[in-house]
C-alpha cells in the first residue's frame, strides 16, 4: 500500500518533528516526504529551475489545492509530482511556500528572526568572516536536527535556483523576499517589529547566497 497508516495521512499543518517521526519507516532522509518529492521534481529536470519568476509568480490555486489534497490523503508515498496533470513549476513552488506557511511552528523561530535582523543592522561594520559566522549562528539557533535538515534541503534548492538567475531572473534577494514571510513568522506586536521583516529577508538572502559555507550538522545547539 502507498498509504502511511499511522493515524491520518495529513502532511500540511502538521508539526515538523511529529511528521518526521510518523514517516521515519519510509526512508524520509530526515526531511518530510513532500519536500523530497518537490526536490525530485526540480532536480530531475534542471530546465524547471530556469523557469522565469520561479517562487515570485504564483501558481494556480486550484492545482495547488489538488496537490495538497493528494498529499494529505496519501502521505505522499507513490506520488510523482511531474505526473500530476497540468502542474507547472509555479504550482510546485507555491505548494512549497504553502507547506512552510502552514507549519504550526515556523522553520526559523523568533530567536533566528532577531539574530537575522541584528546581523543586517550591523552588516556595514562587519568583516566578511564575521558575517559568515553570524549566518552560522542563525542556523545554530534552529531547535533540533530536523529543522536543520529541512533548512539545509530548502536553502540548497533556493541556492541552486539562484545560479540560473540569468534566465529565471531570481536573485538571492528576490527569492528571499518571496519565501521570507513563509520561513520567518515572528510575533509582530508593534511597528518596529513589522519594519524588521525586510531585514530578516536580507539575512535569508545571505543564507541562500552563502549556503555552501554553512554547517547543518548536529553539533551542540546554542542556547
Amino acid at each position: 500500500t502507498n498509504l502511511i497508516n499511522w493515524g491520518n495521512n495529513r502532511v500540511f499543518s502538521v508539526e515538523l518533528c511529529y511528521l518526521i517521526e510518523k514517516e521515519e519507516n519510509y526512508d524520509n532522509k530526515g526531511i518530510p516526504i513532500i519536500l523530497q518529492k518537490i526536490n525530485e521534481y526540480f532536480y530531475n529536470d534542471s530546465s524547471l529551475l530556469k523557469t522565469d519568476g520561479l517562487f515570485r509568480v504564483p501558481g494556480t490555486l486550484q492545482v495547488e489545492n489538488e496537490v495538497k489534497k493528494l498529499f494529505d490523503s496519501t502521505g505522499g508515498l507513490g506520488i510523482t509530482i511531474s505526473e500530476i496533470p497540468e502542474i507547472t513549476p509555479h504550482d510546485v513552488a507555491s505548494v512549497l511556500k504553502t507547506y512552510f506557511r502552514e507549519l504550526p511552528q515556523p522553520l526559523f523561530n523568533d530567536k533566528c528572526f532577531y539574530s537575522a535582523v541584528d546581523l543586517i543592522k550591523r552588516l556595514d561594520e562587519l568583516e566578511s568572516n564575521i558575517i559568515k559566522s553570524k549566518l552560522q549562528s542563525i542556523i545554530d539557533l534552529l531547535p533540533n536536527q530536523t529543522y536543520k535538515s529541512v533548512a539545509k534541503s530548502t536553502l540548497e534548492l533556493l541556492n541552486t535556483i539562484s545560479k540560473y538567475v540569468e534566465v529565471n531572473q531570481m536573485t538571492c534577494d528576490n527569492l528571499a523576499t518571496c519565501v521570507g514571510p513563509d520561513f520567518f513568522r515572528p510575533q509582530i506586536e508593534n511597528l518596529e517589529q513589522a519594519r524588521a521583516i525586510p531585514l530578516a529577508n536580507q539575512a535569508l538572502a545571505l543564507l541562500i547566497q552563502f549556503f555552501d559555507n554553512l554547517d547543518f550538522s548536529n553539533k551542540k545547539t546554542k542556547k
